[in-house]
């Protein structure tokens, strides 16, 4: 019997984290060198109902109806159900992989979402389009991370670079070439909730501060959609400098993503910041194709887990 196969890609905010929480612009590319996947595998012979999760990263395999409440991968499969209006699922084992870190910045949580939706209403013999998926991922987001902006479910089921401003039609962005960038992982895993949830505590606090950084924030966004049209890497590297200033300044970033960053300049990055909410996760360092690798081995020797060199198209 055929197995059918559900992806989806990480992706990166280039600029605009926090600030697009709030209405302000942001700018994200899926990275389809790392993805989440899942395979569906149709058991006629099992009782309807008989979904049966294996998970190749974590080890866990289990019945559905066993999965705590709480758990994203039943949340997702049972939110999509009562969407398409399924009352009763026909027999099947799934398998999760992935080579997305999680809790990282690189949006491993909205990849599940959108590949589950995907993969089950396809399965099911639905074809949603991506905008409802992305929609449907949303709410999945919002469960878990509280008051996200929405950017991640974007870029991550649309699978295409864009300019986003919350409660906005989606602006795609076409790449004349690709980008060469290379994330490097502090290995301290960060929950998105949380970091959100300290920059809300502090809006409240210092509304007029707060507010000024994320305009700002937003505002280089703004500059880096011209700079992208152009290809001017120069200045895209600039603005990545820039946004990460500001990060620093809202209180978002950590020393070990710090000394990433310094380490991409000081190993010829045209410009580096952190992506994702911050306190940890990975930076994101622009770069050319010569110099990608020498990039990757400053990265691991300044004590980075993981650097991974990738194009953006």
């Amino acid at each position: 019997m055929p197995v059918f196969i559900s992806q989806a890609p990480a992706k990166t905010i280039l600029f605009g984290e926090h600030a697009a929480v709030y209405g302000f612009p942001a700018i994200a590319v899926p990275l389809n060198s790392l993805s989440l996947k899942v395979s569906f595998l149709a058991k006629p012979d099992q009782p309807q109902g008989t979904w049966m999760i294996r998970n190749k990263d974590t080890g866990m395999t289990a019945l559905l109806s066993e999965l705590p409440e709480s758990d994203p991968v039943r949340k997702i499969i049972q939110f999509t159900a009562s969407e398409l209006n399924v009352r009763q699922l026909p027999a099947a084992e799934l398998l999760i992989s992935s080579t997305i870190p999680v809790a990282s910045g690189l949006g491993s949580s909205a990849a599940l979402a959108v590949a589950l939706i995907r993969g089950v209403s396809q399965f099911l013999g639905f074809n949603l389009p991506p905008q409802r998926i992305s929609e449907l991922a949303f709410e999945m987001e919002k469960i878990q991370h509280g008051n996200p902006s929405g950017i991640d479910n974007s870029v991550i089921a649309f699978n295409q670079a864009i300019f986003f401003v919350k409660n906005q039609s989606i602006e795609f962005l076409s790449l004349k070439s690709p980008l060469t960038i290379v994330l490097a992982n502090t290995g301290i895993h960060s929950l998105t909730r949380e970091v959100v949830g300290e920059v809300r505590s502090k809006r409240e606090c210092e509304p007029e501060r707060i507010d000024a950084l994320l305009s700002e924030i937003g505002q280089i966004a703004l500059k880096a959609r011209e700079k992208l049209v152009q290809m001017d890497l120069e200045a895209i590297g600039s603005l990545m400098n820039e946004n990460h200033a500001l990060l620093q300044q809202l209180g978002v970033s950590c020393p070990e993503l710090d000394r990433l960053v310094d380490t991409a300049r000081k190993a010829g990055a045209l410009g580096a910041k952190l992506c994702g909410s911050g306190k940890g996760g990975n930076m994101v360092a622009l770069t050319t194709p010569e110099r990608a690798e020498s990039l990757q081995k400053a990265f691991l020797a300044a004590g980075a887990v993981q650097a991974i060199s990738t194009e953006v198209k």
